[in-house]
């Protein structure tokens, strides 16, 4: 279940950025690594550490502060993955 609230909160992260033409390329490529790295943890066939799973939560966190001011609707859409990582101890 955790892992299906996540894939729902992932994709609507999806839809929302895709609906932004306000948001630079490097900031697009930021949320496209993010979106690789949190699909590598999700992957049952790896087993992941520590070391694995805090640059992925931090990126998370680094990117809800980028956005709070100037894309509020993006921040909730990325405190809702955050969400569902805590959930699943990641």
């Amino acid at each position: 279940m955790e892992k299906k609230q996540l894939q729902e909160s992932l994709n609507a992260l999806h839809g929302e950025l895709s609906d932004r033409d306000a948001i630079d390329d490097k900031t697009r490529a930021l949320l496209k690594t993010l979106s690789e790295d949190i699909d590598r943890l999700l992957d049952d066939s790896t087993e992941n550490t520590r070391e694995d799973v805090e640059p992925v939560s931090d990126q998370v966190q680094d990117l809800v502060l980028k956005f709070e001011a100037d894309h509020p609707e993006l921040t909730a859409a990325l405190n809702r993955v955050a969400s569902a990582l805590a959930n699943m101890g990641i």
